[in-house]
């Protein structure tokens, strides 16, 4: 018996689910309703390690971090300009990063892909029907 899963929407979330079921064995069908759902929405993003080690469960991190910056020390700042605070962040466990900065879309792409290459099936149209899915009157 195959098992198959529906996935509507390809955005971080979506994606990443995909990329799980897909790399399990399940035949995943994604369904999004844009071409690109992310685009340059949403400016950049920080990862932490929950973050990363998800990515890692799943076998994209080392693509994610190829499209971002590692970031070892984060700063923090007042509205006026004055430091409140300073947090290293360089204790990397079996050499991963402890913070990522990457570009949302970028995110996205990078897990798109990846759930492609899992042999997930992923449908864009601005009409997006999902099979067996009634819609609202």
């Amino acid at each position: 018996m195959t098992l198959e899963a529906t996935v509507v929407g390809a955005g971080l979330a979506g994606s990443l689910t995909a990329v799980a079921l897909a790399r399990s064995g399940i035949a995943t069908s994604v369904y999004e309703a844009y071409l690109d759902p992310a685009g340059t929405t949403g400016g950049f993003i920080n990862l932490t390690a929950n973050g990363l080690g998800a990515l890692h469960s799943v076998g994209c991190l080392e693509q994610t971090q190829a499209k971002g910056i590692v970031v070892n020390r984060l700063c923090l700042w007042s509205g006026e300009g004055r430091l409140l605070g300073r947090a290293s962040r360089s204790g990397r466990p079996a050499g991963r990063a402890m913070n990522l900065t990457i570009m949302r879309g970028d995110l996205v792409a990078v897990l798109r892909e990846e759930a492609a290459k899992a042999g997930a099936t992923i449908s864009t149209t601005s009409s997006t029907t999902v099979p067996g899915c009634s819609t609202r009157p």
